[in-house]
Order: C-alpha cells, then sequence, then structure tokens
C-alpha cells in the first residue's frame, strides 16, 4: 500500500522536495516494516535517488 500511494503522489506532484521526500519517507518505514517484495522498496529508494 506504500508503495502504491508513493507512486500515485509521484504521479500528481509538481514539487520535487516534497516528492523526493515522500519517497524517502516511503522506502525507509518499507525497509522497517520488512516489506515484501523487496523490489518494491529498492525501486521507491531509486526513484528517490532519480528525483
Amino acid at each position: 500500500m506504500l508503495t502504491a500511494r508513493a507512486w500515485l503522489t509521484l504521479c500528481q506532484r509538481t514539487d520535487r522536495h516534497g516528492t523526493t521526500e515522500l519517497l524517502i519517507t516511503t522506502a525507509l518505514r518499507c525497509q522497517a516494516a520488512r516489506y515484501r517484495p523487496e523490489a518494491d522498496t529498492i525501486h521507491t529508494a531509486r526513484n528517490a535517488h532519480a528525483c
């Protein structure tokens, strides 16, 4: 759910700083929750890096 929310928000936002913050927070929360599949967490972290 976290990665889906982050993706939808990413598509709708124009504020790069806010988007980057959201993606970082999402990746950290997924990691802390040991979210599966791990590939989603890695993808979210890479999107944050790309921003």
